[in-house]
């Protein structure tokens, strides 16, 4: 079983996950099944701050899909990914929408070709883009899009967006361990000194 320390490239490594979970014939796309396996699976892998990390920053939380508002009069999450065309976006009121979603909203062409870019991404489990819906991990409630309560859509449960968030996140993450033990290198070095240092003052 392979297993994420942090300090290695989270990129590289969901790379290796993959290709663990493709010899293990594991097919995300299979059934819903298979990726509440593949999640299991992915929590066993994180060991050490980098569990501690989904414990506290993931575990149970829901997603906030910062750049889409909950007045769309979409039903539900997944009809934001199933809208039919680019009429069927641009007829939503453009202040629904921020940054990358207002962007591509105010874009596309007014047809009913299929919209060329989704807002939100199908699940796939891997490599999933979800900078244009924006996404926060928070312990909102979830909120549907059609719910116009003021605020933003969230989705219950992370389990859709867990390895985007966890590739960008273990980037810094992983930059900070590598500094942690660049200081504890040169804490000893200093205590080793010291030590040298005393002894050699009591001769």
């Amino acid at each position: 079983m392979l297993e994420y320390l942090p300090g290695e490239d989270s990129k590289e490594w969901i790379k290796d996950f993959r290709q663990y979970c493709k010899v293990s014939r594991l097919d995300p796309l299979a059934n819903t099944r298979t990726r509440v396996r593949i999640h299991g699976l992915f929590k066993t892998c994180l060991k050490g701050d980098a569990k501690d990390w989904y414990e506290t920053s993931l575990k149970n939380k829901n997603w906030e899909l910062q750049n889409i508002s909950d007045n769309t009069n979409l039903a539900n999450f997944g009809a934001i990914n199933g809208l039919a065309n680019n009429n069927a976006l641009h007829n939503i009121n453009a202040n629904q929408f921020k940054g990358r979603a207002l962007q591509i909203r105010n874009t596309v062409p007014t047809d009913n070709n299929a919209i060329a870019i989704p807002l939100v991404p199908a699940h796939i489990v891997f490599y999933e883009d979800w900078s244009i819906a924006g996404r926060q991990p928070t312990d909102l409630a979830s909120n549907a899009p059609n719910a116009n309560a003021g605020g933003n859509t969230i989705a219950p449960d992370l389990k859709k967006e867990l390895y985007d968030v966890f590739q960008d996140s273990f980037e810094i993450l992983s930059d900070n361990a590598k500094l942690r033990g660049k200081y504890k290198k040169q804490e000893k070095d200093f205590n080793q000194g010291r030590n040298k240092w005393d002894q050699d003052r009591k001769k």
